[in-house]
């Protein structure tokens, strides 16, 4: 028996095995109908019906979202049908779930060449490259490909080493960055809580000129209470000494 029809009688046992166990739409909706997509999905690609085969995959996919050989086998239709950055994004998911799937990074290093995305592309072969290095069962001959392959790559993956270098030490020093602006911020909001106090101690010292800089220099730190007094200070200039009462 062919797989075409080991496929067809296996689709035909699951949907009946699915009926008596809950009903159709049940089994659907809670992914047990993934396997049946799947077997369906094969028929038609053995049939080189890719679009089929593609829909197949996707209630397949719809089923069963977190499964990765389900995606995989999803961006092999689509790549099949020629529809390159749909099957770029399905392997990605792929390895996004299941990391190892070295057939996921040999193909995602092929679609990122043909679409021109170089880092992707570098990203894919360093993973898959080091997968076929550390995988028992890999392919001698994929290994072997993908050892030429970053070999006569050397001189870009090196520059990209160091992109990635430099890129790391931008994103620490901006989160140090990050951290100086929040202890600044802190430290302004303590400064300008200081120098409240301070203009308050002066103003009841009678020395309004000093309050008055003290004041300035906590609004200057966003002080809110230092921005009123200050603008209060300013509406109510000082009485003239001469036109004071006199003091003892």
């Amino acid at each position: 028996m062919n797989r075409t029809a080991r496929s067809c009688a296996l689709c035909a046992a699951l949907a009946l095995v699915a009926c008596v166990l809950g009903g159709w739409a049940l089994w659907i909706a809670t992914g047990r109908g993934a396997p049946v997509y799947q077997l369906l999905a094969w028929s038609a690609e053995d049939r080189n019906d890719y679009p089929r085969a593609i829909g197949y995959w996707q209630k397949a996919v719809r089923g069963r979202p977190q499964d990765a050989e389900l995606r995989e086998g999803l961006a092999i239709a689509l790549e099949h049908a020629g529809r390159e950055q749909e099957a770029l994004e399905q392997y990605r998911e792929a390895v996004r779930l299941d990391p190892k799937r070295l057939n996921s990074w040999l193909a995602i290093y092929i679609l990122c060449s043909h679409v021109r995305d170089t880092r992707g592309a570098v990203r894919a072969l360093r993973e898959a490259t080091k997968l076929a290095d550390t995988q028992p069962g890999a392919d001698p001959e994929v290994r072997e490909v993908l050892r030429q392959c970053a070999e006569g790559n050397a001189e870009l993956l090196a520059l990209y080493d160091q992109v990635e270098a430099a890129e790391a030490r931008h994103a620490k020093l901006l989160a140090e960055v990050g951290r100086l602006k929040q202890a600044t911020a802190e430290a302004d909001v303590r400064i300008g809580q200081s120098c409240a106090l301070l203009g308050q101690v002066r103003e009841t010292a009678g020395d309004r000129a000093k309050a008055v800089k003290a004041y300035e220099e906590g609004a200057a730190h966003g002080n809110v209470a230092c921005q009123q007094r200050l603008a209060e200070l300013r509406r109510n200039p000082p009485v003239p000494l001469s036109s004071s009462r006199a003091f003892l």
